[in-house]
């Protein structure tokens, strides 16, 4: 990818006359943090109050393989996702209201919670790499079942057995580790190629195949980074918002001259509600963002080895 040397004045203005039209992001956890989902590794996060299943690590509860052998700690996180009712955020909003004004090409979301759905984004319009819990199914034959018996069931913290083969449980239509992606994700990347703009929110693009789709950005489109953190993109540089996310995207609706609710924010404990901005100082800033760049670096020669695993894939 070329380099671009549009500022985020220059995008803004674009986006704004409609010299930008087709646009499309590519996003991850980080764009729902302040919708009320609760987190995962913070000292009152759902690991906390899965450590009585003794998990090895936090992440296999999302395995395919441990699933089947011991579904309780899922269900058990199921049912605080379920409790919680997250409402969409100020990313989620931008999304559709680019939908609404005509100049949105697609969405990749790697998260399973529909908020984009929520704020009015068309699900045509969007894909859950991950999968979604618009739907349910047998682990074991994959019999489809009802998203709301399973809701039922998980409220009850009882395990729902299959209504056809009796054997297996029913988990919801996620992605587990150790599963193939949603085949709308490998059916849709060719809209990557289309797009003359693309915002990456809340994802550090680390994670493969996912982290593959910058390859297919086509060269001079400007590339937006809405994250806390840097983005490692061979290749290419881009403009990086960074800190908070919401506090940018209302900043960006702002210069656009576009309405927007006001909408409430809801954080996990670790972290914090407002403008990141004004309560760090510039010393505190330059340190942090040293610290992203040699993680970036430390990260470069790993993800080359991912990329390598799945050059050979047909997205």
């Amino acid at each position: 990818m070329e380099e671009v040397n549009l500022s985020y004045k220059e995008v803004v203005e674009k986006i704004k006359s409609k010299k930008i039209n087709n646009i499309l992001f590519l996003t991850g956890a980080g764009i729902s943090t302040s919708s009320g989902i609760p987190d995962f590794r913070s000292p009152n996060g759902l690991y906390s109050r899965l450590q009585k299943y003794n998990l090895e690590y936090p992440e296999q509860i999302f395995e395919i393989n441990y699933f089947k052998k011991n579904q309780m700690p899922f269900y058990e996180m199921d049912k605080e996702f379920f409790s919680n009712k997250p409402h969409f955020t100020s990313a989620h909003y931008f999304m559709a209201e680019v939908y609404r004004r005509e100049q949105l090409l697609y969405v990749f979301s790697q998260n399973v919670d529909g908020l984009e759905l929520e704020a009015g984004l068309p699900l045509q319009k969007l894909c859950q790499v991950h999968g979604n819990y618009r739907g349910a199914k047998c682990s074991k034959c994959g019999f489809k079942h009802d998203i709301i018996k399973y809701k039922e069931f998980v409220q009850q913290q009882v395990i729902y057995k299959c209504e056809s083969c009796k054997r297996g449980a029913v988990r919801p239509n996620v992605v587990f580790f150790g599963e193939r992606l949603d085949k709308e994700f490998a059916k849709n990347t060719y809209k990557i190629a289309a797009a003359d703009c693309v915002f990456i929110m809340g994802t550090s693009m680390q994670v493969a195949p996912f982290n593959l789709t910058v390859d297919k950005i086509s060269k001079n489109v400007p590339v937006i980074v809405v994250n806390r953190d840097m983005v490692y993109l061979p290749e290419n540089k881009y403009i990086h918002l960074k800190n908070d996310i919401d506090d940018n995207i209302e900043k960006l609706m702002t210069d656009l001259g576009w309405d927007f609710p006001k909408i409430e924010r809801n954080y996990p404990p670790k972290w914090f509600s407002g403008s990141s901005t004004s309560e760090k100082n510039e010393e505190s800033d330059e340190e942090e963002e040293k610290q992203d760049k040699e993680k970036i670096y430390e990260n470069q020669e790993e993800l080359k080895n991912i990329e390598q695993k799945f050059e050979d894939l047909n997205f």
